[in-house]
């Protein structure tokens, strides 16, 4: 009997500290996970946000990037992108995204206790997602793409207060 005993809490030891160490691995996955959505966030609006204001100049002062005349909004949008591509800004943003991927596959098996937090976090990258993919492929036209721009930052920013709010103790680093 003392033998049945001591094996059930040897073996409920192991899973508790099993599930603390999964807890821990999960937290610290999701500090930086929740790091390079805030950058990946970000970087997506500067550039969606950059766009649209290009996009309208172009169209209705004739201008482009560098304020030289342009006779198409293409021509002015392919001139900022070809500058985001010069300075890395594109290259910067798809490296912030792949990391956040990457993190973001390392937490779909979240412990018990972490699915709230984690099905939550989707939600966020998942508007991320949107906004990062307008930034880096405008179409439609420049009110649609404008609203729909404005749309997923809305959502980013809302899904983000709630998320800071909510699980402000998981985004606390241990100093």
């Amino acid at each position: 009997m003392k033998k049945v005993f001591l094996l059930t809490f040897c073996t409920m030891l192991v899973f508790i500290l099993a599930s603390c160490n999964n807890e821990g691995k999960f937290d610290e996955n999701l500090q930086k996970a929740y790091k390079e959505a805030i950058l990946t966030h970000g970087m997506s609006g500067m550039i969606a946000g950059n766009t649209v204001k290009v996009w309208n100049t172009a169209i209705f002062d004739h201008k482009g990037v560098d304020g030289s005349y342009v006779s198409d909004f293409n021509d002015a949008l392919s001139d900022l992108f070809k500058k985001y591509k010069s300075v890395g800004i594109i290259d910067s943003l798809q490296l912030h995204k792949n990391r956040l991927d990457s993190l973001a596959g390392e937490m779909a098996d979240p412990p018990s206790s972490r699915k709230d937090v984690y099905n939550d976090f989707v939600g966020l990258v998942t508007e991320i997602d949107a906004l990062e993919r307008l930034a880096e492929d405008p179409t439609g036209s420049l009110q649609d793409y404008s609203s729909t721009v404005m749309e997923h930052s809305t959502n980013v920013q809302k899904k983000n207060d709630e998320f800071k709010i909510k699980y402000a103790k998981y985004l606390k680093e241990d100093k």
